[in-house]
């Protein structure tokens, strides 16, 4: 078997780590860890970071999926955030619009199942949560209102998903405008999400 070595040594670190795609969305992630928050209270600031700062590949629009280790109890335990199918996918609603298949991506109807990502955000903390939601929440909410710097790679998926984010003027009025700074202040509204009440967790 062939070694593979990447160039870069581990990374170490003794009280708690945050990995994720972007550098930021990490950093959202241990000033919550540093503020006195549980794992899964930075898990879910990363994650509502990268909603903000990382749209190309996520976003409260999707699923999440949970495994959570609960070191008191040395239980693993896991939030299914797939959201249902919907009731108005059916072969004939697409027949109706002259598809024959169900589509690659885009907005309705290619997208079918409702999404599950907020509700499960929201089990999880209720669950094991130890600040506020709204503060887990506060970086993305502050990168959606406030900005923040366009990466390479999202210039580039930007602009190879031009035609497709054309399609859609609130798309388009977001990711189409050219600039530095990126700002989406629709997802400001999470702060709507931070001052809802808390679901009860149920997990399987």
């Amino acid at each position: 078997m062939t070694e593979i070595r990447t160039g870069r040594p581990a990374t170490l670190a003794p009280n708690g780590m945050v990995t994720s795609p972007h550098s930021l969305a990490s950093a959202a992630g241990v000033d919550v860890l540093r503020a006195g928050g549980s794992a899964v209270d930075a898990a879910l600031a990363t994650s509502a970071a990268l909603s903000v700062l990382y749209p190309h590949m996520t976003g409260i629009g999707g699923d999440a999926f949970w495994l959570i280790h609960d070191a008191a109890t040395n239980a693993v335990r896991y939030i299914d955030g797939g959201g249902r199918a919907t009731s108005l996918g059916t072969v004939e609603a697409f027949a109706r619009r002259g598809l024959a298949e169900v589509p690659y991506k885009g907005p309705l109807p290619g997208t079918l199942t409702v999404p599950g990502a907020v509700a499960s955000w929201s089990m999880a903390h209720a669950a094991y949560g130890r600040l506020p939601l709204k503060r887990c929440l506060e970086s993305a909410i502050g990168y959606a209102r406030d900005g923040f710097p366009v990466t390479a790679r999202l210039a580039h998926w930007r602009n190879a998903e031009r035609g497709t984010l054309a399609k859609t003027p609130e798309a388009a009025a977001i990711f189409l405008k050219e600039g530095a700074v990126l700002t989406n202040r629709d997802l400001e509204k999470l702060r709507r999400v931070s001052q809802g009440s808390s679901q009860r967790a149920r997990f399987d």
